[in-house]
């Protein structure tokens, strides 16, 4: 879901999702690929007056959600670790030393 507004997605296993929620894992803003059942989907709700009022953010629950192998996605930005950079040497023509006159064989004689 792509979406610049966001949805909620409410699950509530337990199992391996929350020690990955504990470790980090799942910050909030993460792509994540889930599989499950959907329980309900609300983008509505009545307040006290009984008037029918939308949700700034519409909120799916799901039940007996996993997340599969390699459904961990992208972090948000400021979440990325700081990776090491492994840089190359450019060089440039303009910067080349010139390399000293190849010596050839003197021709053979027919």
């Amino acid at each position: 879901m792509n979406d610049d507004d966001g949805a909620n997605i409410k699950f509530l296993n337990s199992d391996g999702l929350l020690s990955l929620y504990k470790n980090g894992k799942l910050p909030v803003g993460r792509m994540i690929t889930l599989t499950g059942h959907i329980k309900s989907i609300a983008e509505t709700y009545t307040n006290p007056q009984g008037e029918v009022v939308m949700l700034k953010r519409p909120t799916m629950e799901m039940v007996d959600v996993q997340v599969p192998t390699g459904g961990l996605g992208a972090k948000p930005k400021d979440k990325v670790e700081n990776a090491v950079r492994k840089t190359g040497v450019v060089v440039r023509p303009t910067d080349a030393k010139p390399e000293a006159e190849p010596v050839l064989d003197a021709a053979p004689p027919f």
